[in-house]
């Protein structure tokens, strides 16, 4: 969810919607709104209190504005001035303020009735996004919700985590060594998603669920666990784990000429083009996709992804320094879900291992050209940005929630925590 069309960068104003949890901002567009930037005023032009923003074309504080109101609305006239047409204080701070004096002094600095709605409706906290008009969806929300249920695909992964590594790994090997042999590279020859809706979906789910537990079955230290903390650890990092995959092999492919497309390689042997590919959503929520991917991610996501890749084409890791971004950012943000808990120093320990072996894999005489610091910051760099936009989507997500954007229920949540549905 991703790429935002150029119809969304026009005039906005901004609508707080204050939730028990956060407060919401969302962003009305209109093509032919009156924008003033009021904060460069900070006082009220009628009494000089604190400005609270643009009322009836005027920067004024909240009282001002409800005594314009009230005056418009009023069925008599103000009388005049007791005090002899001289008033400059309407604070009612020293004295009351004369009405009529401050009426006058609210028609001087530009007030007037052109914004003034005498018969208006209650805004509905339903309206929690509104962009343009040809983006909102028609017709009121349903309460029909659409399940999933990943029991079988719960039960396959642990069959392959029970199972082991489907070959005999070389012991001399080290732990991060081990992980690298399931190859990053992309395929020659990828197909391409035309269209993705819900069984596209729910098929790259448990593609990408399957292959990360298959990665696990690498990493020796893991197979030591129980294997319902093994499992744990599968429902945790999977998604991320195929998000940081998808980015490696779509830098892959930029050496066959995708830095200006909007592609991304997924995890099997296709791939999508988001600017031929429709994207149905309507099994999860009742918005479109544009919005939602909007709400989610921001205006500036491909900006964002399309960065993170060109590092990493630029850099061009070796398959041992893709593999330790992979296994780091995937052990680190699992250590940061289960803070203060054993699983957290677990997800420790496994980071010191694999670190360890980073350093020795830099050490070796094949190696020792290169600017190792340089290369391990750039690795570092990489994942935390991923993590932020990660932490950026679980209050989003949570908003999203709140107000129910999403209709779609999971047999286990837990499984589905940061990827935008949970």
């Amino acid at each position: 969810m991703w790429f935002m069309p150029d119809s969304f960068l026009f005039h906005c104003s901004i609508v707080l919607l204050k939730t028990k949890h956060c407060t919401l901002i969302t962003y009305l567009f209109h093509s032919q709104t009156k924008i003033v930037y009021w904060k460069m005023q900070k006082f009220c032009e009628v009494c000089g209190a604190s400005a609270h923003g643009y009322h009836f074309g005027a920067i004024s504080c909240r009282a001002c504005a409800a005594f314009f109101k009230r005056a418009l609305l009023a069925k008599q006239q103000r009388k005049s001035c007791k005090y002899g047409e001289g008033c400059t204080d309407f604070s009612g701070i020293s004295s009351p303020s004369c009405k009529s004096c401050r009426l006058e002094k609210c028609l001087k600095v530009g007030m007037n009735d052109s914004n003034l709605q005498s018969n208006r409706k209650p805004i509905q906290a339903v309206e929690l996004y509104a962009g343009p008009r040809n983006l909102r969806t028609s017709g009121s929300p349903t309460k029909q919700r659409t399940y999933i249920d990943v029991k079988h695909l719960i039960y396959q992964g642990l069959k392959i985590l029970n199972m082991g590594s489907p070959c005999t790994l070389n012991q001399e090997l080290t732990q991060l060594q081990k992980l690298s042999l399931c190859s990053l590279k992309p395929p020659e020859n990828p197909k391409q998603l035309h269209f993705i809706g819900k069984n596209t979906t729910v098929g790259m789910w448990e593609l990408d669920f399957l292959s990360a537990a298959k990665w696990l079955t690498h990493f020796d230290e893991l197979k030591k666990l129980p294997p319902g903390i093994q499992m744990q650890f599968l429902q945790t990092i999977w998604h991320l784990w195929a998000l940081i995959n998808k980015l490696i092999r779509t830098a892959g492919q930029w050496e066959n000429g995708w830095q200006d497309s909007k592609r991304l390689q997924l995890c099997d042997d296709s791939y999508i083009d988001m600017d031929n590919a429709k994207v149905d959503v309507s099994w999860a929520t009742h918005f479109s996709f544009d919005v939602i991917r909007y709400f989610l991610h921001g205006q500036d996501s491909d900006l964002r992804i399309g960065q993170t890749i060109n590092k990493i084409s630029k850099l061009q890791f070796s398959e041992v320094e893709l593999t330790f971004m992979v296994s780091q950012l995937c052990f680190q943000y699992a250590a940061s879900r289960f803070t203060e808990t054993e699983f957290s120093e677990v997800c420790e320990k496994f980071q010191e291992i694999l670190a360890n072996d980073l350093h020795q894999h830099y050490a070796s005489n094949s190696m020792s050209d290169k600017n190792y610091a340089g290369r391990l910051s750039q690795i570092l760099k990489i994942n935390q940005e991923i993590l932020k936009d990660i932490r950026s989507l679980r209050e989003k997500t949570l908003i999203a929630n709140t107000f129910d954007l999403f209709k779609v229920d999971f047999s286990h949540p837990e499984m589905f925590v940061d990827t935008g549905y949970k």
